[in-house]
């Protein structure tokens, strides 16, 4: 995908973006937690793609659109979706080789035929939609017999107390639902257990695959900064491939949940 300068982005909603690209792509501290963790959810994401040989993708909320980019460029027929179209305007100025379509449309009612997609993508989407388990649903609809789902959420395990869990704003959800569907990481409605996720993806009729935990929360404790600094390369990458497979520590110190997902058999 292209890189975009500063000359060739104009509108306020894509400088946002290109801003956003521009820490999660393309720094090189590496001693930012952020970028580490965007970085390494994007080469699980694709890598999951590329191992299923999936030929027709979707990416629902696919925001600056990197994901679904990054799939057209390994032979994938891919399609973006998103509420906002200055969101896949920008995207499709970084497009440079691959099959893309960009289409302007809502999670809650996405415009394709049943049974269309190999694998579909919900990238950090839920935490940001008052009805989960719809979005779930109509994205299972969209799955071809043998499809997989990809779900990337925020682990509330690790934001306890500082974010809602799910299960305490499932019971009345009239004052959440009219703020779903923001643009940014600071208006989660809410944020997933493990076991919260999963108990909604099994009520959509889904089965779960493959359950993980990406992103060491060591990474953001200022004690560790030094030796982060210091010893960037060997440091990160033990505590980004360590932490998410000791079962103790995962669920309480990883900050994102990944949940590979198919089709009930029938």
């Amino acid at each position: 995908m292209k890189r975009l300068s500063d000359r060739m982005v104009t509108h306020p909603i894509h400088r946002d973006l290109q801003k956003r690209d521009e820490r999660e792509l393309y720094q090189r501290n590496t001693v930012d937690y952020y970028a580490l963790h965007y970085r390494r959810r994007l080469r699980t994401v694709i890598s999951i793609i590329k191992r299923m040989h999936a030929r027709s993708v979707l990416e629902i909320g696919a925001a600056q659109g990197n994901m679904t980019l990054a799939c057209a460029e390994m032979g994938c027929t891919s399609v973006a979706l998103d509420i906002n179209f200055h969101h896949l305007s920008y995207s499709r100025m970084k497009h440079e080789t691959g099959s893309v379509a960009w289409v302007t449309g809502n999670a809650d009612m996405p415009p394709f035929k049943n049974g269309r997609f190999d694998a579909i993508i919900l990238g950090e989407l839920l935490e940001h939609c008052a009805w989960p388990e719809k979005i779930l649903e109509n994205a299972a609809a969209l799955l071809a017999e043998n499809g997989t789902m990809i779900i990337t959420t925020p682990n509330n395990g690790f934001l306890h107390g500082i974010e809602l869990s799910f299960s305490s704003v499932k019971g009345d959800r009239s004052t959440i639902e009219q703020h779903q569907f923001g643009p940014d990481g600071d208006d989660h409605l809410f944020t997933f257990t493990a076991e919260e996720l999963s108990e909604i993806v099994k009520e959509a009729g889904l089965v779960i695959v493959r359950r993980m935990f990406v992103g060491s929360h060591f990474l953001h404790l200022p004690a560790l900064y030094h030796i982060r600094k210091w010893f960037p390369f060997v440091f990160n990458t033990f505590l980004e491939d360590v932490v998410p497979h000791i079962p103790r520590l995962r669920q309480r110190y990883t900050s994102t949940l990944l949940f590979v997902v198919s089709k009930e058999p029938h």
